[in-house]
């Protein structure tokens, strides 16, 4: 992740324009905002990939040749063609037989990539699997926008998955509601709605909030609603079928939407804050798809734990994966 940190009572006068002072203090309290990492140097999504590659290679912990699949998770790509594990490919010099993906997702799209990853390991001879998931979405997102920008962090993160002889099985549901895709949305900039000078054009929008259309627009009482009903209704659902309970889980590593979600969350499971930990999203930011390996690499206690993950957000999309995890693996996080 980046060295630059970007905090809320610097920034605080960005919002004044519509919002008093006290109003904005009341907002930090309740939501948590106090600072993220902001990426300041233009680099990219491949720059962060070889750069921890490089990290982990040092370290012994991965090899360019035994890399057989490579799945991008991330919606700020080097280029729009070629695909940027295309790039990262070539970059880090990798086998040509290596089958690469991108996959453009946020919020739930590291949940996407491990499953996408896993039928990959389970119907090829292949044995090792790279994950890349995150976004430099900071310059998406308008410093005026008191929704989203207080938010935002700045993270990429590899995960790499080896076929073993282990018998116990990685369980994953995904669910996809795209009649809601506005909820989260970047409205104009694609071929629906091209770049233009009126797109382009900072204005109040209709929250209140001043913003391009260019840059990330989020529906927030629609989408914490989403959160509050569609996505616990969505896993106590799963854990009835797999005949299990919040209890049989050491871990809830939910993504690091904002610290005012994951609170309620906490309260609807009966969690307390070391079974389901915030720390990303209060150290770092929401850095969406790779919030919840950053969860797994920052995590203390290094044992074998049951783990549930969970990802919901723009899409909308939300999934579950129900996993065992040795923590002992993780190579913490890295500045750059």
């Amino acid at each position: 992740m980046p060295k630059n940190i970007g905090y809320f009572d610097d920034e605080i006068d960005n919002y004044s324009y519509n919002h008093s002072h006290s109003n904005n203090l009341k907002l930090k309290k309740v939501m948590g905002f106090d600072q993220r990492r902001i990426e300041n140097q233009n680099r990219t999504i491949s720059d962060y990939t070889v750069f921890l590659f490089q990290h982990l290679e040092k370290q012994g912990l991965v090899s360019a040749e035994k890399i057989e699949g490579v799945f991008l998770v991330t919606q700020t790509p080097d280029y729009q063609i070629p695909p940027t594990s295309c790039v990262i490919h070539g970059r880090l010099k990798l086998n040509e037989s290596t089958y690469c993906i991108d996959i453009n997702d946020g919020c739930a799209g590291y949940i996407k990539a491990i499953n996408e990853a896993c039928m990959f390991l389970q119907s090829s001879s292949a044995q090792c699997a790279m994950i890349i998931a995150g976004d430099i979405l900071s310059p998406k997102v308008s410093k005026y926008d008191r929704n989203s920008y207080p938010l935002i962090g700045d993270a990429v993160t590899i995960s790499i998955l080896k076929k073993t002889a282990c018998t116990e099985k990685i369980l994953v549901n995904l669910m996809i509601r795209g009649s809601d895709h506005e909820k989260l949305i970047i409205p104009a900039g694609g071929l629906r709605n091209p770049s233009s000078d009126e797109s382009r054009k900072l204005q109040v929008q209709v929250d209140g909030n001043k913003r391009t259309l260019e840059q990330l627009h989020m529906h927030g009482g629609d989408v914490f609603a989403f959160t509050q009903s569609v996505v616990p209704e969505f896993i106590l659902d799963n854990l009835k079928k797999l005949e299990r309970t919040p209890k049989n889980y050491s871990r809830f590593y939910f993504h690091q939407a904002n610290i005012f979600i994951l609170d309620k969350l906490r309260q609807k499971f009966d969690l307390n804050i070391t079974q389901m930990p915030d720390r990303v999203i209060r150290e770092y930011g929401n850095s969406s798809s790779a919030t919840i390996p950053m969860l797994i690499a920052s995590e203390q206690e290094k044992v074998k734990m049951k783990c549930l993950l969970a990802g919901f957000g723009v899409g909308l999309a939300w999934g579950i994966v129900d996993l065992t995890i040795d923590t002992n693996s993780s190579a913490g996080i890295h500045e750059l």
